[in-house]
């Protein structure tokens, strides 16, 4: 399966266990589990049960853009809520690729202005060592365009919402 999103050359393969093996030998050329979930951060790709779960509503966790809400298809749970906040433009967090001074110690971690505006969940360096992460945030407050930081005094940049297009957008601060 190509997975553009995750890798720009890169393809994960889906088979059951007893054939993996072969087929790995085969292609030659594999990638190790943690690479891939670098490439996911690096480039934007918020991860279920990471950077999301079940307690975050649809529209917060970017699925409009990622392609994963309908306003046409009939019913699914959660549709009223999901149409009115979409229609009634009252979405108040969204997930946001950010660069980082530093790695932080822990995650997830607050990020604050002067108050907590949201968590950082995931965070990888690219080859020149930058850090990159993922963090859902308060859309006010990256609109205001005020200093964040982790809890522990990293400065935080936002470059831009994570979505179908962040392979694409390029790394410049949301102002």
């Amino acid at each position: 399966m190509r997975m553009a999103e995750a890798a720009a050359d890169g393809v994960w393969v889906i088979l059951p266990e007893s054939e993996i093996k072969h087929c790995l030998e085969r292609l030659g050329n594999t990638v190790d589990e943690s690479e891939m979930e670098a490439a996911r951060i690096l480039n934007g790709i918020p991860r279920f049960g990471i950077d999301w779960d079940a307690s975050t509503y649809p529209l917060n966790a970017n699925l409009i853009e990622r392609h994963g809400v309908s306003f046409d298809k009939g019913c699914y749970i959660g549709q009223e809520v999901t149409s009115r906040m979409h229609w009634r433009g009252t979405i108040k967090k969204s997930l946001y690729r950010v660069r980082l001074s530093h790695r932080p110690d822990k995650l997830p971690g607050d990020v604050c202005t002067s108050v907590a505006v949201g968590a950082l969940t995931s965070v990888a360096a690219n080859a020149k060592g930058e850090i990159f992460g993922i963090a859902l945030l308060n859309i006010a407050a990256v609109k205001s365009g005020q200093a964040m930081a982790t809890e522990d005094g990293i400065a935080i940049k936002v470059l831009n919402v994570c979505g179908a297009d962040s392979l694409h957008q390029q790394d410049k601060e949301i102002t």
